[in-house]
C-alpha cells in the first residue's frame, strides 16, 4: 500500500510556473491606451523641464565659482 500512495503522488501533476505567471497576468488591469499615453508625455516634459533647469542653475553656478576664482 505504500507503494501505489508513492507512486499516485508521483503523478499528481505540480502546476508549472508558466501556468501560475499567465493565472496572475490575466489578473493585472492594465491602464487605457490614451491615459498611458498622456502620462508618459508628461513624464517626458517634465525630465526634459527639469534638465533645463539643472543646466541653468549648473552654468550659474560655474559661473559663479569662475568670477570668485578671480
Amino acid at each position: 500500500m505504500a507503494d501505489s500512495a508513492k507512486t499516485q503522488k508521483r503523478k499528481e501533476k505540480k502546476p508549472s510556473f508558466v501556468d501560475g505567471v499567465q493565472k496572475e497576468w490575466k489578473k493585472i488591469s492594465w491602464l487605457p491606451k490614451e491615459r498611458a499615453g498622456r502620462q508618459t508625455a508628461v513624464v517626458l516634459i517634465i525630465s526634459a523641464l527639469l534638465a533645463v533647469l539643472m543646466t541653468l542653475i549648473d552654468s550659474g553656478a560655474l559661473a559663479l565659482v569662475d568670477v570668485i576664482m578671480r
